[in-house]
């Protein structure tokens, strides 16, 4: 019990500062984005605004996932329980789907179909494989798959709509 807690900690830790890191430089990208004040428009019309706030607030969470994880380390055997984390193979397995996923999406899926379809096929097929390797019972395929369809139609649709209709942004 004592060890998985160790290595929740040390996890939650590194999770904090790649939230920090993440969040700032959503920041920056934000930050360099045209204002359109040349234009006439107001600041809070600036593009950059909502990731702007978002990037502020990805970094606040990062900051306070990492400092409360802050506890002193044991001086022997401090990286064990990490390194124990990175050796089990489905912890690898788990991060390079994820990986894999996310780069196929982002770089094959946006732009060769339609948004709405490449994230509806996204959040369908890393819900339905997580789902199903977490538990692979054969009785419960068919309600997984519907569960993940419905979650990637309903939130990519949630998605477009947010983004096409609300933040007037145009989607590849």
């Amino acid at each position: 019990m004592k060890k998985t807690a160790s290595l929740n900690t040390k996890a939650d830790r590194i999770s904090g500062y790649v939230f920090v890191a993440l969040g700032l430089l959503v920041v920056i990208g934000s930050a360099a984005m045209p204002d359109f004040s040349n234009l006439g428009a107001s600041w809070y019309e600036a593009p950059g605004l909502t990731p702007g706030i978002l990037g502020l607030a990805l970094t606040v969470s990062g900051i306070l996932l990492a400092t409360r994880t802050q506890s002193p380390q044991p001086e022997n055997g401090a990286n064990d329980d990490m390194l124990d984390l990175i050796k089990d193979p489905i912890s690898r397995r788990r991060i390079f789907a994820t990986a894999g996923l996310c780069v196929f999406y982002a770089s094959i899926l946006i732009g060769l179909i339609p948004f709405w379809l490449a994230t509806a096929l996204f959040i369908f097929v890393f819900t339905f494989s997580f789902e199903y390797f977490a538990d692979p019972d054969r009785s419960r395929v068919l309600r997984k798959l519907v569960i993940a369809l419905l979650l990637g139609l309903t939130a990519s649709a949630a998605v477009t709509l947010l983004f096409q209709e609300l933040f007037l942004v145009r989607l590849p």
